[in-house]
C-alpha cells in the first residue's frame, strides 16, 4: 500500500471532517420521501430539494455539475478521455419515517461516534463521501484517463425511474458502482416480484384494516377495526385489544426488517390475520381472503403459495407483505419478493394465482430478472482486491436479495459503505430500511405505560395527572380487565389496551412504567397481576414509578400513608423529571 497517499487521505478526512458532518445534516435535513409530482419536480418537492442541495454542495467544492432535467444530477471531475467515463451512483431520496423514532428522524444527531437521522447510511451519507473523494482527487491535481462523475439519484426507493431516465437520455458509464448495500462487493442480485393481493367488496365485519410503511419493509404494527364485543375475545400473544367506537380494535405487534433480509422478523399483518381467522372475526368472503393472506403470511420463503425455492448463487427466494389497506371497500395486501435464478416473474403469477384460489385477486403484478456479473471480470476483482488490500482480508464477492441501481446498468456493482457484522448501538432508533439510521444518536425518554387493574381508579387518576404534566409523552394505558381500561380511556389516554399480552408487550417498548406497587407482585391486585404481568414489568428496560399502596396483604413499611391525591401528583412529578432527563 502508498503509504504517503493513505497520509495525504487522513490528513485530508481530519481537516474536511466537520465540514463532511455539516454536508451530511444538511442533506438529512430534507424531507425526501417521493411525493405527488410537480412542475419541475417529477418525484415530488422533497426529492427535488435533496437533489439540488447535493449539486449545491457539489459546485462548492469546485466541481463541475449538471441538473438532468430535474430527474437526475451529477458532479463531475474531467479526464482525458471524454469519450468514456466511471461512475459512482447514490440516492438521496430516502424511504417513509416509519415507526420507532424517539427523536426528530430529519435532524442529525451525533453521539458516541455515531450520527443518527434518516438517510445517513442509506444513502445521503455515503453520497457526501463520495463527493469528498473527487474533491481530494482535485485537490491533489490528480491526472484522470476518463472522467468521474458522483451521479445523484431521488427515486431509488420506490420505482427508479431516475434511472431510466438518464439512461434513455445519456450515454451509460463503462462502470459504475454504487455505495449503497455491504462490503466487500456485491456481484449480483436477485430478482424482484411485486403485487397485491386484493379482496372482493365483502360488506363484512372488518371495518379497517391497516399496516406497514413500504412494500419492502416487514411492518411491526398491524391494526383491524371489527365490529364485535371485547369480552368475547381471548388473549393471543403479540396482540393488543382497544375498545373503539361498537367495535374493538385488533393490533399485532411484530419485529419489522427489510424485504430482502426478512429472516428473523415478524409480520404483524400476520398476527391480525390469524386472529381474526382464530376467532371467527369474518364472514365468508372474508374468511376466503384471509385465507389466501395466511398463506402469503405463513413463510418467507414462500412456501405457503408453493413459490419457494433456490439455487446456487442467490439461495431462497424471500417473500413479505408489506402494507395493508382499504381501497374503495376492498382490503389490499402488497407483497414483495426476492427470487433467484431457478425461477421467473410469469411463473411466480400462475403459482400465486392456484394458491390463492377464488378468495383474492392478484393484481398490479411486476418484475424484474436476477442480474449476475462473474466475479472473475475485471471492474469486479479491481474492487475485491483493492478491499482486502486496504483492509488485509481475504474476502471473495456476495450476492444478495436487496435491490439497487447496479442492476439497471450495464456493467455494475454495489460496493459499500456498511458491513454485515456491523454492531450498532443500542440507542438508536427501530429503523425498518435497512440500516438507513444506524449511524448514532440520543434516545429521548417519551413512551409512558400506566398499569392498573380492579376498576381503574388510581390508573384514570394517574393518566389524568401526567397527562397535564408531561403532555409530551406518549401515553399509553394498559389495564388487567375491560373495567380498568375504560376508566383510564375516559382520563384522557388514546392508546390503551387490555389483558396480559397487551402488558407484556408494552413493557418491551416502554420508557418509564406506572403502576400501584402491586404490578410487580405476581397474584396482586386480588388476582389480576399474573406472574408473567409481574415478570414484564420487573424485566423492562424501563424505570418504574411504584405507588406504594398497602392492599392485597403487601405492606410497605417506612413510607407514611398520604391521601391517594398526593401520591398521584408525586408520581406524576416523578413522571415529568424522568421524562426530561434520559436515562444514560
Amino acid at each position: 500500500m502508498d503509504q504517503a497517499l493513505n497520509q495525504k487521505i487522513d490528513a485530508f478526512i481530519a481537516a474536511n471532517k466537520e465540514q463532511i458532518l455539516e454536508d451530511i445534516a444538511a442533506l438529512v435535513a430534507i424531507n425526501s420521501v417521493e411525493g405527488t409530482p410537480e412542475e419541475g419536480a417529477p418525484f415530488g418537492a422533497g426529492p427535488r430539494a435533496a437533489l439540488d442541495k447535493t449539486l449545491e454542495l457539489a459546485a462548492g467544492m469546485g466541481l463541475a455539475t449538471r441538473n438532468c432535467e430535474n430527474y437526475i444530477g451529477y458532479a463531475e471531475l474531467a479526464g482525458a478521455d471524454p469519450e468514456k467515463y466511471l461512475a459512482t451512483i447514490c440516492h438521496v431520496d430516502v424511504v417513509p419515517v416509519g415507526n420507532g423514532w424517539s427523536q426528530e428522524p430529519f435532524k442529525m444527531q451525533i453521539r458516541d461516534g455515531w450520527m443518527i437521522g434518516r438517510g445517513v447510511a442509506d444513502d445521503k451519507g455515503p453520497m457526501v463521501a463520495t463527493l469528498y473523494a473527487l474533491k481530494f482527487l482535485k485537490e491533489e491535481g490528480v491526472s484522470l484517463r476518463y472522467p468521474i462523475r458522483a451521479m445523484v439519484g431521488d427515486n431509488e426507493e420506490t420505482h427508479m425511474n431516475d434511472v431510466e431516465y438518464y439512461l434513455k437520455n445519456y450515454p451509460a458509464p463503462v462502470f459504475c458502482f454504487t455505495p449503497d448495500a455491504e462490503f466487500p462487493v456485491c456481484n449480483g442480485e436477485k430478482g424482484h416480484f411485486g403485487a397485491e393481493l386484493v379482496s372482493p367488496v365483502c360488506n363484512g365485519e372488518i371495518k379497517e384494516f391497516e399496516g406497514g410503511v413500504a412494500n419492502n419493509a416487514v411492518p411491526d404494527r398491524a391494526s383491524a377495526l371489527v365490529e364485535t364485543d371485547i369480552t368475547k375475545l381471548k388473549n393471543a400473544p403479540n396482540i393488543t385489544l382497544e375498545p373503539e367506537g361498537n367495535g374493538v380494535r385488533i393490533r399485532g405487534w411484530g419485529k419489522s426488517g427489510h424485504a430482502a433480509m426478512p429472516e428473523g422478523t415478524v409480520n404483524a399483518i400476520g398476527l391480525v390475520v390469524n386472529y381474526l381467522l382464530d376467532n371467527g372475526l369474518c364472514n365468508d368472503a372474508e374468511r376466503a381472503y384471509l385465507e389466501a393472506l395466511k398463506k402469503l403470511h405463513a413463510s418467507t420463503a414462500g412456501t405457503g403459495l408453493g413459490i419457494d425455492c433456490a439455487d446456487g448463487p442467490f439461495g431462497p427466494l424471500t417473500i413479505i407483505g408489506g402494507r395493508i389497506f382499504m381501497r374503495e371497500g376492498r382490503i389490499v395486501q402488497t407483497m414483495d419478493s426476492r427470487y433467484p435464478t431457478c425461477t421467473n416473474a410469469e411463473k411466480m403469477k400462475e403459482q400465486i394465482k392456484a394458491a390463492i384460489g377464488t378468495g383474492a385477486s392478484l393484481e398490479k403484478a411486476e418484475g424484474a430478472e436476477p442480474f449476475y456479473i462473474a466475479a472473475d471480470t475485471p471492474a469486479i476483482k479491481a474492487c475485491i482486491e483493492t478491499y482486502n488490500e486496504v483492509t488485509g482480508e481475504n474476502a471473495t464477492p456476495f450476492t444478495m436479495g436487496g435491490g439497487t441501481y447496479a442492476r439497471h446498468f450495464p456493467y455494475a456493482v454495489s460496493f459499500g459503505p456498511e458491513h454485515e457484522d456491523m454492531v450498532l448501538p443500542e440507542f438508536g432508533p427501530e429503523d425498518l430500511h435497512h440500516r438507513s439510521a444506524a449511524a448514532g444518536g440520543d434516545r429521548l425518554l417519551m413512551n409512558v405505560l400506566v398499569i392498573d387493574g380492579q376498576g381503574g381508579g388510581l390508573g384514570r387518576q394517574l393518566v389524568a395527572a401526567i397527562s397535564a404534566a408531561c403532555p409530551e409523552a406518549r401515553l399509553t394505558a394498559v389495564g388487567t380487565n375491560s373495567l380498568a381500561t375504560s376508566a383510564m380511556l375516559k382520563a384522557g389516554t388514546v392508546r390503551a389496551a387490555t389483558g396480559e399480552n397487551a402488558v407484556v408487550v408494552n413493557c418491551r417498548i416502554a420508557d418509564v412504567i406506572v403502576g400501584p406497587i402491586g404490578i410487580v407482585i405476581a397474584d396482586a391486585l386480588l388476582g389480576e397481576i399474573t406472574p408473567a404481568m409481574a415478570a414484564a414489568v420487573c424485566q423492562s428496560p424501563a424505570r418504574r414509578v411504584l405507588v406504594p399502596i398497602n392492599h392485597c396483604e403487601n405492606i410497605v413499611v417506612g413510607v407514611p400513608d398520604q391521601p391517594i391525591g398526593q401520591l398521584v401528583a408525586a408520581a406524576a412529578q416523578k413522571v415529568k423529571e424522568l421524562v426530561a432527563t434520559p436515562c444514560k
